[in-house]
């Protein structure tokens, strides 16, 4: 028999999309800011010619205005791009952030409603495999403590 392994990427829909957002709008600001200094930047290019006495129709400011529509042509793609790399970006590493969040919290109810589980852990990617280590050797130390009290009584 085949298992599958189906998973569902948007666990903590509220945590996930809030972080997918954050970290594309970051993004769109980046290429945002990069885009405007560039512009300033033609805009320089263009008092200069203008300093210079050149008219509005010398072929210098055509030169300029096409290499500027051609860079901000780049930039919306990139932009474009960028977005949709940090979307998928954010949903995979909240996605190995809030699974192991989730996995503790079932854990943790497991533990008060039942006498034995099996010790936590965590997928291979997931962050935080330290917190189930520890988790794992505070529950083993508590339970050798219980058996050294019943064990004086």
């Amino acid at each position: 028999m085949i298992k599958s392994r189906r998973s569902k990427l948007l666990i903590d829909k509220k945590f996930q999309i809030s972080f997918i957002l954050k970290t594309s709008l970051l993004s769109f600001l980046t290429v945002t800011l990069f885009h405007s200094v560039n512009m300033y930047f033609f805009y320089q290019l263009r008092k200069e010619g203008l300093s210079f006495g050149l008219s509005e129709d010398h072929l210098y400011f055509q030169f300029i205005r096409d290499q500027k529509n051609f860079l901000t042509s780049l930039y919306l793609g990139g932009s474009l791009l960028m977005i949709v790399v940090f979307f998928i970006f954010g949903l995979v590493y909240s996605h190995r952030i809030v699974g192991p969040v989730c996995r503790l919290r079932s854990y943790l109810q497991e533990l008060r409603e039942r006498e034995e589980v099996a010790p936590l852990f965590f997928r291979t990617n997931d962050y935080f495999q330290d917190v189930a280590l520890k988790l794992n050797a505070t529950i083993a130390h508590l339970k050798n403590k219980g058996r050294d009290i019943d064990n004086k009584k």
